[in-house]
């Protein structure tokens, strides 16, 4: 697969960054995709496992109600079992969001990451 004329490998995330209306992709065989985009959140964020929220309260809530199996996260029906997380531990129990950095790589490019044109 290829974004914008440039090779996306399989297992691989790529970012286009902000201010796109198109996105131009060549496939060339059978392949999967998930395209994830919106608008920015207009407050910083905090991100812990599977939870995405505005404080570190909204964090440990979250993280309560998964442990207690209410509605929030609705029911699943599985033979699998419930996924225990552990508590939260964020950086010395810091309670200061994720803020978006002051350049073209947000997220930050890691070995799964790549910044695309």
């Amino acid at each position: 697969m290829a974004v914008h004329g440039r090779p996306l490998l399989p297992g691989k995330l790529g970012y286009l960054g902000e201010g796109r209306d198109e996105l131009h992709l060549e496939v060339r065989e059978p392949a999967r995709a998930i395209l994830l985009g919106g608008e920015l959140f207009p407050e910083p964020i905090f991100m812990w496992w599977n939870f995405v929220a505005r404080t570190r309260d909204e964090i440990d809530a979250a993280h309560a109600s998964w442990t207690a199996q209410d509605h929030r996260f609705g029911r699943v029906r599985s033979t699998l079992p419930l996924i225990q997380a552990k508590a939260p531990v964020l950086a010395a129990d810091r309670r200061e969001p994720i803020t978006k950095p002051q350049t073209d790589t947000w997220p930050r490019a890691t070995s799964n990451t790549r910044q695309l044109a």
